[in-house]
């Protein structure tokens, strides 16, 4: 049974090897389509600081703008 079960092993190694790199080169292209795509977009990408002063659109944020700057 042992003799089987390392002749199995030794028979699927290659076929695990090749799904293993064909798993890490999927990843690999993921992570360099999505760097390529950050790249393309940088200009659209704020600074941090901006963003939450753009998306205040609830009023009592605006209110307190507003109270802050007439202050």
């Amino acid at each position: 049974m042992f003799a089987f079960t390392n002749e199995v092993t030794r028979l699927f190694e290659p076929i695990v090897r090749a799904w293993s790199g064909l798993i890490e080169a999927l990843h690999e292209s993921r992570r360099l389509a999505a760097a390529r795509f950050i790249d393309q977009h940088r200009h659209l990408i704020q600074d941090g600081r901006c963003v939450g002063h753009l998306h205040r659109t609830d009023k009592t944020g605006s209110r307190a703008q507003q109270a802050a700057i007439t202050e």
